[in-house]
């Protein structure tokens, strides 16, 4: 039985365990999983808004992990063959996330440190993914007046963007 057990996961030894970055660099590692079946159609715009609510235990000194996750849908669909040019995705960003959206001297000004979003945004930003803030969330927080991260635009409140987005038929991911 267990010499069985190996020639069974033995094809599965052959590929690499390290983790790598096909489209965006340093955030959303992934694996190579080549025994994997495609089930993605590359022909087609995959639309996703991610609804961006959670904040790390310390937000401010990580990094929001749903950006992290964000980057990895990113580099699953490129490492399944999805042109960039075909991935179109969104966050609305509202909760406990908002403080994430302040520019690093907004973030200055009310924590003392650079924010710790800003490399993992800007990466995003620059493959494509768009950021929306609750402007419901920014007054509601009280950081109304502090200068946001330029590729983030406030909208009037979360639930209008998510709505938005899916009526354009965007998938929702929470």
């Amino acid at each position: 039985m267990k010499y069985l057990l190996v020639l069974l996961l033995l094809p599965f030894s052959t590929f690499s365990q390290e983790r790598h970055h096909p489209l965006v660099p340093k955030y959303g590692a992934i694996f190579d999983t080549p025994f994997a079946v495609s089930i993605v159609d590359t022909s087609i715009t995959y639309k996703v808004v991610i609804d961006v609510t959670e904040a790390p235990q310390d937000p401010i000194t990580e990094v929001n992990q749903i950006y992290d996750r964000v980057a990895k849908l990113m580099n699953l669909h490129a490492e399944a063959g999805v042109k960039e040019a075909n991935m179109n995705f969104v966050c609305v960003i509202h909760y406990k996330a908002t403080t994430s959206v302040l520019s690093d001297e907004g973030f200055m000004k009310e924590f003392g440190k650079n924010n710790p979003n800003t490399e993992v945004i800007q990466l995003l930003a620059d493959h494509g993914v768009k950021f929306y803030v609750c402007g419901q969330s920014l007054i509601a927080r009280k950081i109304i007046d502090l200068p946001l991260n330029p590729n983030i635009k406030p909208i009037h409140g979360a639930i209008l963007g998510l709505s938005h987005f899916q009526n354009l038929g965007y998938a929702l991911m929470n």
